[in-house]
């Protein structure tokens, strides 16, 4: 069974005080399990896991943002040298003779508020014949891409794309430190929403100080930016207008620095 698709409309951590262990998992492989943005593409948490014959489809334009490897929470590094596998079958009762099936799979890295700095581009054509699981291999040219994205190459003139799963080839160990000390959250309402309308942010933070709650596209640019004075311990609301749609990030800000995890707001 596929993994279960990691929404980012609402992330919580649990609010506590005691006792911080550390938990390790040991790996040598691990396949993409949390896909972020996916206009024009079909089924697409069923690119989610080992490959099991069952591929996302993604149309002309379609497009996937980030895809990642998640281990005790946390995106795996890709490290130079090591293979990157894409899995997919394709259904002839959905193909047609005259679709062209090639796509970028760009690897990239992203920080935590999924702006990128640096990545690079591989071309995969999915060639003919249609019905049996097949693969393409890339390796990893350089260490610390830590994110995945696909676009079908349009400009090239292919209209279609499918994607089973992706698995990196690696060997390695995650760690992941868990306490139930005090976090943040960040959540909206109505998510999506009509950006005519206002959009209410609800935060509630663990530090007090100077706060503000930035929103940026998805390439991390700046398009609002709301003080909101000195922040205590506890829940607040927010109203916010944006004028335009599209897909954006939310971040909680204390005292400059980031709380908590981002938000995906999407403004239609």
């Amino acid at each position: 069974m596929k993994f279960q698709l990691i929404f980012l409309t609402f992330l919580c951590l649990v609010i506590g005080a005691t006792k911080t262990h550390a938990q390790v998992t040991q790996y040598d492989s691990v396949a993409v399990d949390s896909i972020y943005l996916y206009p024009n593409v079909d089924d697409p948490t069923f690119m989610l896991g080992k490959p099991d014959g069952n591929s996302a489809h993604f149309h002309g334009g379609g497009e996937l943002a980030a895809a990642r490897f998640i281990i005790n929470g946390r995106p795996v590094v890709m490290k130079k040298g090591q293979p990157l596998h894409i899995y997919w079958r394709i259904d002839p009762s959905q193909n047609s003779s005259t679709d062209s099936n090639k796509a970028f799979i760009i690897l990239q890295r992203l920080t935590d508020d999924f702006v990128p700095h640096g990545s690079v581009q591989f071309v995969v054509t999915e060639p003919r014949p249609f019905g049996g699981e097949q693969m393409a291999t890339i390796v990893v040219p350089d260490t610390g891409y830590n994110a995945i994205a696909i676009s079908v190459a349009v400009d090239s003139g292919a209209n279609s794309f499918y994607v089973d799963a992706i698995v990196l080839v690696q060997s390695g160990s995650a760690g992941v430190t868990s306490s139930n000390s005090s976090v943040a959250s960040l959540s909206s309402y109505p998510n999506p929403y009509i950006h005519s309308m206002p959009l209410t942010l609800r935060f509630n933070s663990e530090r007090e100080g100077r706060g503000e709650l930035l929103i940026t596209d998805i390439l991390g640019r700046e398009t609002v930016r709301v003080p909101l004075g000195t922040v205590s311990i506890g829940e607040r609301e927010e109203s916010v207008v944006l004028d335009k749609p599209g897909v954006f990030i939310g971040r909680l800000l204390v005292n400059d620095e980031p709380v908590g995890v981002p938000l995906k707001i999407v403004s239609e």
